[in-house]
């Protein structure tokens, strides 16, 4: 990610969530949700949840309004 494109995502959102999968086939070899880690970009708070706890959730664990960015697949934060 650029700096430019680092900074502008920095204005126009109050959280930036970068959020990463980890999965495990199932019999049918469709994937199966082992854990989940996100990180706050801005203020680096850390969420890390394994399936059961994932299972659990009635919502996202992160904000999901339109002040809210969630970011999938790696990313250089630095």
């Amino acid at each position: 990610m650029s700096g430019g494109c680092a900074a502008s995502l920095t204005e126009r959102f109050d959280a930036v969530w970068h959020v990463d999968f980890e999965f495990e086939p199932d019999a049918n070899h469709l994937p199966i949700p082992v854990c989940m880690h996100a990180q706050e970009q801005h203020t680096g708070p850390q969420i890390a949840l394994w399936h059961d706890e994932l299972l659990r959730l009635k919502r996202a664990p992160f904000g999901t309004g339109p002040r809210d960015l969630l970011v999938a697949g790696q990313i250089c934060l630095g």
